[in-house]
């Protein structure tokens, strides 16, 4: 059984963010996991006002859930294929696309004009929503800059042009041929989902509708210890350290400004 928690939404949103989270049946810490989850969430409601929808798609609910009271963030439960696992990414995957994929139903549900899948763990600018009110894309925008910041950490490293996170793209609902039923036969159909955030810049551009680039850094990579992905760099330790040097340079402290911008508050 699937179970929804609605919100109030008068009209349609301008913009909504869909939210996957693992379930806790993933070895993790559930209690990291849910505190970088419901930081997702404050940071995408704080990026704007009514226009603004949150849809968080999980398994299980984080812990501090309940300690987000706005009617712009709904809730919809659905079961995990996810059993007891070590090794987190095949597997991991497949369950956040099934969400993102009830996600993006419901999106055409309320017919947001644009979508946007967020990590349950990564942050969003909160100039975001006035630059797209302002000068709305076609089609919809790529970060091509960001960040990247550990979890706990005082320090951010600026990414630019380079930028390779899961959360890196607005996309124009109408333009994606986004969901409208839960039959899997239009998963085919659906850009979105048959392009993940390394490709859908290139197949957007392959048919005709290429992304604008976003001019300022629109959201935080967020590493920590519990993520999906597999090790970065392999078993090249001399690539590692050769990245490393190249990072040191655009490292800076995490001041108020950029804490207020993304939400960064652990």
């Amino acid at each position: 059984m699937q179970r929804t928690r609605r919100s109030k939404m008068p009209n349609a949103p301008l913009i909504s963010f869909v939210v996957p989270l693992r379930p806790s049946v993933v070895p993790s810490d559930w209690a990291t996991i849910s505190r970088l989850c419901c930081q997702t969430l404050n940071s995408c409601l704080q990026s704007g006002g009514a226009c603004v929808h949150v849809i968080l798609v999980a398994t299980d609910m984080p812990l501090g859930l309940d300690m987000i009271k706005d009617d712009r963030l709904e809730v919809i439960t659905v079961p995990s294929s996810v059993s007891n696992m070590t090794e987190l990414v095949t597997e991991g995957m497949e369950d956040k696309w099934r969400k993102v994929r009830r996600g993006f139903e419901r999106v055409s549900e309320l017919s947001s004009m644009f979508v946007m899948i967020v990590d349950a763990d990564d942050l969003v600018s909160r100039k975001l929503i006035t630059h797209l009110e302002s000068d709305p894309p076609r089609y919809g925008f790529i970060f091509k800059s960001g960040y990247s910041h550990l979890d706990g950490s005082r320090w951010i490293v600026r990414v630019d042009n380079t930028f390779n996170c899961g959360t890196n793209a607005v996309l124009r609902s109408s333009e994606i041929n986004l969901l409208n039923t839960a039959d899997s036969a239009d998963l085919k159909d659906c850009i979105a989902l048959n392009s993940g955030h390394t490709t859908i810049e290139k197949t957007m551009m392959e048919i005709g509708r290429p992304l604008d680039v976003l001019p300022f850094r629109g959201s935080v990579y967020v590493q920590h210890r519990f993520q999906h992905s597999k090790r970065i760099y392999g078993t090249s330790w001399r690539k590692y350290i050769k990245d490393y040097i190249k990072k040191i340079r655009k490292i800076s402290i995490l001041n108020r400004y950029i804490r207020e911008e993304f939400g960064i508050y652990s």
